[in-house]
């Protein structure tokens, strides 16, 4: 966890998950001068990595990516500023 500054939203995807309709929205943001990230859930995850936008697809990757993935390899979300 850390302190971000948003800089705009970038999408939105509804979808079925263990019988349930999620919405998910995306945003483009930055870490704050001075932030550190942290593990916000550490009972379910000891660690985190930067991954290049070209390497995701190589990961098991959560629902919420894989959506997030798709839109970005079809041009319907742009993570530029």
């Amino acid at each position: 966890m850390c302190d971000v500054e948003i800089i705009r939203k970038v999408g939105t995807k509804d979808f079925e998950e263990n019988g349930y309709t999620l919405t998910y929205i995306w945003f483009l943001a930055r870490i704050k001068e001075g932030q550190q990230p942290e593990v916000g859930e550490t009972d379910k995850f000891s660690h985190f990595a930067y991954i290049p936008l070209s390497e995701l697809s190589q990961y098991k990757l959560s629902p919420n990516m894989q959506n997030l993935l798709a839109e970005i390899k079809r041009n319907a979300v742009s993570l530029t500023p």
